[in-house]
Order: C-alpha cells, then sequence, then structure tokens
C-alpha cells in the first residue's frame, strides 16, 4: 500500500442475506479498529466500517447495498456499554479503468477463498431460478467503468474465476 502511496482508512465485510446495519458484533471490531488506527499526537488516521449487503432477496434488489459507519464510544458512565453505530453518507466515484494490479489481486482473492466451507456455490439459484452468478454479475455491471462493461471482458474475467473448471465439480 505504502508504495502505491495509499493508505489504509477502514474495513469492510458482508451481510450475506439481511441488510447491511451494524451488529453488536460489528460495532465492537469498529471500535477495536477505531482505537487501532487513530494515530499518535496530533495525527488522526479515519476508520471506516463498510457492511455489503450482496444478495438482498428482495427481487427488486439487483445491486449490493452498502453502508458505512463509525461507532461513537460508549458513555463515560457507561466504560463497558457499546459504542453507538453511525451512519455516515459517501460518494462513490468510478475509475475509467480497472488496473492490471487490481485484476491479479481480484484472481489472488478467488483463489484464496474458492474451498472456503461457507463460499456461494455461484451455479446455484438464489431468487425466481437466477442464479448466483448472474445477480453478481447484474449487480458489478452498475459498478463498472462503462468501457470494460461495453466489452463484457471483466464480467467474463469475474465469471471464469468463480465458476468450476469443466470437468471438476
Amino acid at each position: 500500500m505504502s508504495q502505491s502511496c495509499l493508505q489504509l482508512v477502514g474495513w469492510y465485510h458482508s451481510h450475506p442475506h439481511c441488510q447491511p446495519d451494524p451488529s453488536l458484533k460489528d460495532i465492537d471490531c469498529q471500535m477495536s479498529y477505531q482505537l487501532k488506527m487513530k494515530g499518535s499526537g496530533t495525527t488522526y488516521h479515519p476508520c471506516l466500517g463498510f457492511i455489503v449487503s450482496a444478495f438482498d432477496i428482495r427481487p427488486s434488489k439487483n445491486d449490493a447495498v452498502f453502508q458505512a459507519f463509525w461507532a461513537m464510544p460508549p458513555p463515560e458512565q457507561y466504560p463497558d456499554g457499546y459504542g453507538i453505530p453511525m451512519k455516515m453518507k459517501y460518494s462513490v466515484y468510478q475509475n475509467t479503468s480497472l488496473s492490471e494490479e487490481l485484476l491479479a489481486e481480484i484472481k489472488k482473492m478467488t483463489d484464496f477463498y474458492r474451498d472456503a466451507p461457507d463460499r456461494v456455490i455461484f451455479l446455484e439459484k438464489w431468487i425466481n431460478n437466477k442464479p448466483f452468478i448472474e445477480k453478481l454479475k447484474s449487480s458489478l455491471s452498475t459498478k463498472l467503468p462503462s468501457d470494460q462493461i461495453e466489452r463484457g471482458t471483466f464480467l467474463d474475467y469475474v465469471q471464469e474465476l468463480l465458476l468450476p473448471k469443466k470437468g471438476t465439480i
């Protein structure tokens, strides 16, 4: 990250089948990350939490739903209490294209999680007989740079990474 002049500003996780509201565990994790990343002295490093609800079961929702939040520490009179999740507004700016470095990282990530016990089986049906892979592709298509949607190469690349190779289970 430092070689690319980037700085860590947060973390994300998913709520695959429910809305992206922070749970008590999410709030605890967010408080912990905020404390670890706060910086020292006069420097401040923000820490944002993002929750992604990728497979909202409402048929009208093809896109993944995102929520950004941070946690306000518990009041002084309740030091062992939970932090209070604070919803944040954010803007999305699309890159003009996806870099080869990003494509390589996506491949590494899919290879790493390929055999995870809680992975999504992308050929299984999601809702209305629509396979998970089609749900994912329709969600990604609204977030990709337009030049990569028109050619379809990125969505084809994602499908190739996620579906089992012919002759394998």
